[in-house]
């Protein structure tokens, strides 16, 4: 475990610190904040109470963090788009892409149709949507450095997991859509 701890990293971080400071709108930057940590908590060893570690829940590969970051841009900067998925509006999946950058897609399309809630489901469905059209790179797209592909192979799979860990919290979501921070979100602010 070790040795591939080494090896599987999120990199980047630099680059989707710098992309969540220049996002404006503090009801987006919150939740583009929130699924940065949940993405990288999946680096961090953690223990249960009693004193046992979590096994890590690693990528194939390096995650690249600021396409992560860039993704979730593009996917919470229509707010109106998640509250229509929060009130039950169906997402269909698009095709699965089929390029070396993307990694693990069958595994990532298991995870969406085992999630039971269909919330959950629609809010994964719309997360991996967004992942692949900036995979296969849209032509409409407007702005070249949101669009940008990952630098390496993104692995689907890990990212269909922290999608299912962050949305099977609809409360949160909605809390922040709401204009909660994330501490006043979660129940960590006491105020």
């Amino acid at each position: 475990m070790t040795e591939r701890l080494i090896h599987v990293q999120p990199i980047d971080a630099d680059a989707a610190s710098a992309t969540m400071d220049s996002i404006h709108e503090p009801v987006v930057r919150n939740l583009v904040s929130v699924a940065f940590g949940k993405a990288w908590g999946r680096f961090a060893r953690s223990f249960t109470l009693a004193g046992e570690e979590i096994p890590l829940r690693l990528p194939a590969e390096s995650f690249d963090m600021a396409f992560y970051v860039r993704v979730m841009r593009a996917l919470f900067s229509r707010p109106h788009y998640i509250r229509r998925i929060l009130a039950g509006e169906s997402v269909p999946p698009t095709p699965i892409v089929r390029t070396p950058m993307a990694l693990n897609e069958e595994a990532a399309e298991r995870v969406r149709q085992a999630i039971s809630d269909p919330i959950c489901r629609n809010l994964v469905t719309a997360a991996l949507n967004e992942a692949r059209k900036r995979i296969v790179k849209d032509e409409a797209a407007v702005e070249a450095e949101l669009q940008a592909p990952p630098c390496l192979p993104f692995d689907m799979e890990f990212f269909a997991t922290v999608m299912e860990d962050y949305f099977s919290l609809p409360w949160l979501v909605e809390r922040l859509l709401d204009g909660q921070s994330p501490a006043q979100a979660s129940g960590w602010d006491d105020e």
